[in-house]
Formats: structure tokens, C-alpha cells, sequence
């Protein structure tokens, strides 16, 4: 199979390149050329339903790819770096008549705690055979912006890979203290951290301009350095998170609940549009998706779009910060694919459209005219509206969700309220609760006054009656390195000298 650039149909590479090439170079994201039909008509076996069809639907973007590799790679990864045996648990939620035929599909139980850890414990294999495949040689500079989880997520699946250094940049202040603890943890010598002076945009900015910087791309190949990104604008990251919509889909199908072909609804948290994309991706595969509900925080820059078809930078700058920092994000990168499919992949209007985006802040298209312009609807949260649905939820269902997933269920409450569609509907449960202990204890009513971090995480364990993970419980002993902080054009220049050091 083949990958299309975005802003220009006619430039086409094989897909397998797209896992490490990043971006076109005329900054357009590469798509699949074709979205192969998945059927699901199989029997229930032993093994979690994600490690059963993972390695078939990736086949089907990489055919070339053999699938004894595909399967060891996930009977090899997935078993040992996560802490549940489902991989992605389902759950049902009772109590709540607010909360009937709805489903929580924790994403959370990888090495960081966060949806990222499932795609990324597969990106850098995913790179480096790539590479082989395509003939290329020599090591590998993975660049990656973080707003909270996928930093984190990028350092523990690359650290100490032979031939691969990663540089993680986040925004100072911009995250939780437990994400920022969790980055600088790692002390792998193939990793760097760097705090940059402004928020997640202007480093998601920063690592676009040096992927998007030929000449400087042109040095690196010279030296026999391969540039990419980890961030969710690289396609290998969207083709894994496919594959959770189709397990969960017929994890509901096992229990009963409904029958194969029955449409089911899925509500997402969502700041750079990655996740929810990959849902869009697996419902143009045939997954009989009912709506994709997009659940946004109080940077509604997204639902104003699907409401307006206007995407306006400058009416809702600047960022606002919010107890769910990691859908902290008004530039929403993965939203330029699903433009490109809903313009019938006309690389030339999107293009005209992002060019827009840049020079002019905004760029509008009417969106409930185009082809699934109603298979979205939206809806926002704000911080208070958060920390109530993550009291009653608790209360209610005695289920502890975290920041980001308690605005994807507001904005459940939203839609159901606004349409009367009872269809089941699986949330996305994208983080784990104790990485936010002090939002997590405001909104179950705990004054916590000045104490620190881990015992407020004592305390949330107590209250909650659920176990610390190893991921955070490790805190306490290690200590972090410290990030190098600057602006912009500060951390540029690092990125660019530190670039050719270290191998």
C-alpha cells in the first residue's frame, strides 16, 4: 500500500516509509491511499481481543510486513509492559441512569499510564523495520512535542534502542507535576528533555518548522541521520490506535449486548485530533460506528469548528490552561487528514486551506455539507463541569476517571441530552487518574491543603481503594534530572547542535 500527502494527491511514497519520514516536504501529513475493509467474524479465543486482531489489521496497511513479526511483536510487548491482562479493559458502567449502555475502555494500563503507550510501544520497532526495508541506513532523530502524555509515552518505547536518539519537548508549566516527574525520570543517555518557554503549540510549532527544514534534513542524511517525530502527525501512530476501536467494538459483541453490524458510538477526549481520527479511520474500514462524539475542555476550538465550519486561531487565543493539560491544543494537527477526505482528497484545497491557517490564523469549510460531516458532533467541558462528573461518576458508579475523561463524559451527557440517542457508546478512558492527584482530590471534596504530590497520592489510593501503579509509586525513589529550558529559538539551536552529539 501507499501513502498519499495531504497537500498534494498526486506525491504518493509506500505506506511503510510514512512510519519514518514524519511529514511531507511540503509539510503535508501522509493518509493511507486506501482504507482496506476489516471484517470481524471471528470466534472469541483465549488471548485479549487487541492482541488477537492487532497484527491482521495492521497487515492490512503493511502487507508487506510478515506476520509471524507482527504477532511476536505483540505477544512480545504488550503482555510485559501492561499491567492488565485485557490489554484495554472494557468496562460497563451501572449506577448513573446518565451513564446506562455506556462503556469505559481503559487505555491507560502501559508503562506511562496514558492511550499514547499503545502506540508507541510499537512505533520504534515500526521505524527501524521500516528503515530496513526501504533500504536506508544509519540512526535515527525522533523530535516529539508533548502537552502531557506522549513525552512520557516516546521516552520509555525509545530509550535505549541502539541508533535512535529522542528529544522531547513540553511546555513549562503547561503539564501536571506527575507528568513532568514521569519525563524527568528518564535517564537513558539516548534521551533529552527540554522545557520550552510557551505552550504546546508553540512546541508542536517548533518540531513541524525543523521537520519541514529541507536543508537541515539534507545535513542529517548526509551524516547518516534520519529525521521523524513521534508525534501523532507521524501515520504509524493513527494505524495502531485503529485497532482498540475494532476490539472494543467486538469485546461488546461477545458479552451480548448487541449484534455484529449494530451500531455503537464512540466519545473521545480531544486535543490534537489523533485519537479520534483513528476512530473515523476505522469506521471508513467498515466498523458500523454510530456518531463520534469529539469532547473538548475549555480550548473549544475544535467544537466550534464542527458547529461552524470557521477554525479561528485568533477568537480563542490564547490557550487556556486546564485541569486536563493534555487536550491543552488549538492547533489540532490530525484534523488536516480528516479535511483531505471530506474535500475527496483534494490535496490542492487543503493545502490552501492550511496556508490560511498559518498566514491568517483561520480558514472555514462547510462542514455539514461534506461527505460524514455528521458523523461528528461536539461538545465542551469546562474545569468545573470536569471536576463534578469526576464526583459523580465516583459516586454513582464508584468509577475513578480522570480529568480527560471526565470532559468525554460531560460531553456524552451533552449529546444524549441534545439528540435522545440512547445507541451504546464506548468512552475513552485516555489516562490514568492518579496522574492528576490534586485535580483528582478537588473534585471528590478532599482538602488537601500544602501537602505534596505523593501523599496526596496516598491519600487518592485510600479514598479510591485502588493500589498506587508502579509508575508513579517509583517516584518517590528516583531522582529526576533537571530539563534545559529556553524559548523557541533557544531550543532551536540546542535541538540543531545537540543533533550531531551523543551517538
Amino acid at each position: 500500500m501507499r501513502a498519499q500527502n495531504t497537500r498534494d494527491a498526486s506525491q504518493s511514497i509506500p505506506l511503510v516509509e510514512a512510519l519514518f519520514s514524519g511529514t511531507a516536504s511540503n509539510g503535508g501529513l501522509w493518509v493511507p491511499e486506501t482504507f482496506p475493509h476489516f471484517s470481524l467474524l471471528r470466534a472469541k479465543g483465549d488471548r485479549p481481543r487487541f492482541l488477537d486482531i492487532g497484527p491482521d489489521i495492521l497487515r492490512t496497511f503493511l502487507p508487506e510486513a510478515p506476520m509471524e513479526w507482527l504477532s511476536e511483536l505483540f505477544e512480545g510487548l504488550y503482555p510485559t509492559r501492561f499491567d492488565h491482562p485485557e490489554i484495554t479493559p472494557l468496562l460497563e458502567c451501572g449506577g448513573s441512569a446518565g451513564l446506562a449502555r455506556t462503556y469505559f475502555l481503559e487505555l491507560f494500563h502501559g508503562p506511562t499510564l496514558a492511550f499514547k503507550d499503545l502506540a508507541l510501544t510499537l512505533l520504534p520497532h515500526f521505524m527501524r523495520y521500516a528503515l530496513r526495508v526501504s533500504g536506508k541506513t544509519g540512526r535515527l532523530l525522533v523530535l516529539t512535542a508533548t502537552s502531557g502524555d506522549t513525552g512520557k509515552a516516546a521516552l520509555s518505547a525509545f530509550q535505549s534502542i541502539p541508533d535512535i536518539q529522542i528529544f522531547v519537548l513540553y511546555p513549562e508549566g503547561g503539564i501536571s507535576s506527575i507528568q513532568r516527574a514521569m519525563m524527568l525520570e528518564e535517564q537513558a543517555t539516548n534521551t533529552r528533555v527540554f522545557a520550552l518557554k510557551g505552550d504546546f503549540d508553540d512546541a508542536q510549532r517548533l518540531v513541524k518548522s525543523l521537520m519541514n527544514d529541507l536543508e537541515w534534513r539534507e545535513e542529517l542524511n548526509r551524516r547518516g541521520i534520519v529525521l521523524s517525530t513521534a508525534n501523532s502527525i507521524n501515520l504509524g501512530r493513527i494505524l495502531v490506535q485503529v485497532i482498540y476501536y475494532f476490539s472494543s467494538y467486538q469485546d461488546i459483541v461477545d458479552r451480548g449486548t448487541i449484534k455484529l453490524g449494530d451500531r455503537v458510538n464512540y466519545c473521545v477526549p480531544t486535543g490534537n485530533f489523533g485519537n479520534i481520527l483513528a476512530g473515523y479511520y476505522a469506521y471508513r474500514m467498515g466498523l458500523p460506528i454510530g456518531r463520534l462524539v469529539c469532547a473538548s475542555n475549555r480550548n473549544r476550538i475544535l467544537n466550534d469548528f464542527f458547529r461552524t465550519g470557521v477554525y479561528d486561531l485568533t477568537a480563542h487565543s490564547p490557550l487556556v490552561k486546564t485541569l486536563s493539560p493534555s487536550m491543552d491544543i488549538l492547533v489540532s494537527s490530525n484534523l488536516e487528514r480528516w479535511i483531505f477526505e471530506v474535500l475527496d482528497r483534494e490535496g490542492e484545497k487543503t493545502a490552501e486551506l492550511m496556508t490560511s491557517l498559518t498566514r491568517c490564523g483561520r480558514f472555514s469549510i462547510d462542514v455539514s455539507a461534506k461527505k460524514d460531516g455528521d458523523l461528528f458532533f461536539s461538545a465542551t467541558c469546562n474545569d468545573l463541569e470536569s471536576l463534578e462528573t469526576i464526583r459523580e461518576t465516583f459516586r454513582d458508579g464508584a468509577l475513578l476517571i480522570d480529568p480527560h475523561t471526565a470532559v468525554a463524559v460531560y460531553a456524552l451527557g451533552q449529546y444524549r441530552k441534545a439528540t435522545g440517542d440512547d445507541t451504546p457508546c464506548v468512552v475513552h478512558s485516555t489516562a490514568s487518574p492518579f496522574k492528576f492527584p490534586e485535580a483528582m482530590l478537588r473534585a471528590l471534596q478532599r482538602d488537601t491543603g500544602s501537602i505534596d504530590d505523593h501523599t496526596r497520592l496516598d491519600f487518592l489510593s485510600e479514598i479510591s481503594g485502588r493500589p498506587l501503579p508502579e509508575a508513579v509509586r517509583r517516584l518517590r525513589l528516583v531522582r529526576g534530572r533537571e530539563p534545559e529550558s529556553g524559548n523557541p529559538e533557544e531550543i532551536r539551536q540546542r535541538l540543531r547542535q545537540y543533533a550531531f552529539e551523543g551517538w
